[in-house]
């Protein structure tokens, strides 16, 4: 899969995409660029195959504000939402096959499952 991905800088990343798919059917997809297993930035979308039932939960159209490498290696992205607004989308998203939850403006939270593509 071929993924455009704006960066500066002398690095040449990798770019791992995971399919998102929530509990209700709905899909989303994030992008993450690593090089030498540093996290470079990342970015969600939806993902559309012909079966999505809506918008995803775990998506966002507005802009990464901040990506913070864990402890444990899982990444927390923090997305912008309004003036200076925002909030943790993923607080331990992991660069492999796993569940989890992501978390709306409101402090919901959505069960998924991301796949790697």
């Amino acid at each position: 899969m071929a993924v455009p991905y704006p960066y500066v800088g002398a690095a040449n990343p990798t770019i791992q995409s995971y399919k998102i798919t929530e509990d209700n059917g709905n899909l989303a997809v994030v992008h993450v660029a690593t090089s030498e297993s540093q996290a470079l930035g990342a970015f969600t979308r939806p993902y559309f195959d012909g079966t999505a039932l809506g918008a995803s939960s775990c998506k966002a159209e507005s802009w990464l504000k901040g990506l913070e490498k864990n402890g444990d290696g899982s990444l927390k992205l923090t997305i912008a939402q309004g003036g200076t607004e925002s909030f943790a989308l993923f607080d331990a998203f992991k660069l492999t096959n796993h569940t989890g939850t992501c978390r709306d403006q409101s402090g919901s939270t959505y069960p998924y499952t991301a796949t790697n593509l």
